[in-house]
């Protein structure tokens, strides 16, 4: 079993990514390129022999194959001795398994990540169990600052439980009060429990923006007028 010449390498130190960076820094580029290499060439092999390269190959392989979907892949990745952090970080933003995102469970350092946190609670298939495990003493405003992005939580949504949890809390957090306004995602509920926070009432812009917000109750924008 061998890998065809020229798929070892990318270009100069491009094919290696440093402990630092994250799935949202490594340039898109180089993410399509680890992509097309696990497309076109490592896809092909059967699944226990991506199973056993899984556990033997280094870059640009084993970053490669943080994209494949199988969840015997991902634990023979994290059993390989080189799987550092960055593959931590790929594997936890484009693994698709519940049970192979679990694997990341056996290196405790990893989880302490904050990126590897943050490409968890973004990922739709990371485990409830697992989120509970890494987030259970966390405060609301860390982990809205763990989720969100650059598109701002675009296409997603709060749902009634979340929103419902939020609105039994007391909000602290200008930058969460802010972020929430311009949302357009942000429920009626939570909208109007914004309104009533001290944070609020005493920032004009901030109050602005909640009041023209899309989804405001009508009675919460009736009241605070």
């Amino acid at each position: 079993m061998h890998l065809a010449p020229g798929w070892g390498k990318l270009s100069g130190r491009r094919a290696m990514a440093s402990d630092d960076e994250s799935p949202d820094s490594k340039p898109e580029p180089q993410r399509l390129a680890l992509r097309r290499l696990f497309e076109e060439r490592l896809s092909q092999f059967p699944a226990d022999s991506r199973t056993r390269l899984a556990g033997q190959l280094g870059d640009p392989e084993l970053q490669a194959l943080c994209f494949d979907p199988l969840p015997n892949v991902a634990r023979a990745l994290v059993e390989n001795p080189r799987f550092g952090l960055v593959h931590a970080r790929l594997l936890a933003a484009h693994h698709q398994h519940p049970t192979g995102l679990s694997a990341l469970t056996k290196k405790e350092p990893f989880l302490r990540d904050p990126e590897v946190q943050r490409m968890l609670l973004r990922n739709v298939q990371t485990p409830p169990a697992l989120l509970q495990r890494i987030f259970h003493q966390r405060r609301l405003i860390d982990l809205f600052q763990l989720s969100v992005g650059r598109e701002m939580l675009v296409g997603l949504a709060m749902d009634q439980k979340s929103a419902s949890l939020f609105c039994h809390r007391t909000v602290t957090s200008l930058l969460l009060a802010q972020n929430l306004a311009r949302w357009a995602g942000t429920p009626p509920s939570v909208l109007a429990h914004l309104l009533k926070q001290a944070v609020v009432r005493n920032q004009p812009q901030v109050r602005m923006l909640i009041m023209k917000h899309p989804n405001l109750p009508s009675h919460a924008r009736a009241e605070s007028e």
